[in-house]
């Protein structure tokens, strides 16, 4: 596919014999067909190619010329893809059609966070009601320390401080009156004794 040569096609072009701008111009048209399978917009995959275009110029400044060079290109392109999918800040540039934002539902009302229903007294009167390991170990982390720095101060393992300090907080939470803290991973279901006898 021949491509029309515009200032950056010429700029790259520019100071290399014939051959060689042809076999460039024909890797960057081979390249922005690859990238247009990748991403879905014009200029998200002219983006794609200049980033990869640029890395291999930085890395490989003279092997234009080698017969491996579309392969480790497009290999160089297909990572640079998957590293820009795979961050947030690539996934947090794309644009949402107004129409879509048009669509969503408006809340009513205005929820108060929950932080902002506890107050300081609030705290104060649950930590008094946790018994006084839970509340050492509370103050210990507040303070700043890790749980090997609360273990050595305290003579437990840090294993042992973490469980000390999930219990405790979970107790402060029944004692607020908090919501309990979502689940990270989900429980694995347990096979009864029956099923796994006849299997």
């Amino acid at each position: 596919m021949a491509i029309e040569l515009s200032e950056v096609d010429k700029a790259t072009a520019a100071g290399c014999t014939a051959s060689e701008a042809s076999s460039v111009l024909d890797l960057i048209s081979f390249l922005r067909q690859r990238a247009s399978f990748l991403v879905r917009s014009d200029s998200d995959a002219w983006d794609l190619v200049q980033d990869a275009l640029e890395r291999v110029l930085r890395r490989w400044p003279n092997g234009w010329a080698s017969p491996d060079a579309r392969r480790w290109v497009t290999v160089v392109l297909r990572n640079l893809h998957i590293d820009r999918v795979r961050s947030a800040s690539w996934r947090g540039s794309m644009a949402v059609h107004p129409d879509v934002l048009d669509r969503l539902p408006t809340p009513d009302t205005e929820e108060v966070p929950l932080w902002k229903t506890i107050d300081s007294e609030r705290v104060e009167a649950g930590l008094a009601q946790l018994p006084p390991a839970d509340r050492r170990v509370l103050q210990l982390q507040v303070d700043g320390k890790s749980l090997r720095e609360i273990g050595a101060e305290l003579g437990i393992n840090a294993a042992t401080v973490g469980t000390q300090l999930f219990r405790a907080k979970r107790r402060m939470r029944v004692i607020l009156g908090l919501p309990a803290a979502p689940a990270r991973f989900p429980r694995p279901k347990r096979r009864s004794r029956c099923c796994a006898a006849t299997i």
